[in-house]
């Protein structure tokens, strides 16, 4: 994959880390307008992932491809349990 694209997709995986953290720490709990972007951005970066792996398939190693699906499937199990919260916050309110 092109290294301007990895560093695009770094970029964006830091952003997504410092908005968490920075909700975790800054914004009061059982805000579920934070929460929601988060869980929409994960999930825009997996398909733009998913989209680019396979754009670039014939480049890929097996290591990178290796990386980028568990990588997927780490971000998944996380919009997994972020939708879990927001589900249940919204039967709390």
């Amino acid at each position: 994959m092109p290294v301007n694209i990895l560093y695009f997709l770094s970029f964006c995986a830091c952003i997504y880390s410092i908005y968490s953290l920075g909700c975790f720490f800054v914004i009061k709990p059982k805000r579920l307008g934070w929460l929601k972007v988060i869980f929409t951005a994960n999930i825009i970066y997996c398909f733009l992932t998913f989209i680019l792996i396979i754009f670039y398939f014939n480049e890929l190693t097996s290591v990178g491809l290796t990386f980028f699906l568990l990588e997927i499937l780490v971000i998944l199990y996380l919009v997994y349990h972020e939708k879990k919260i927001i589900k249940n916050q919204k039967l709390l309110l």
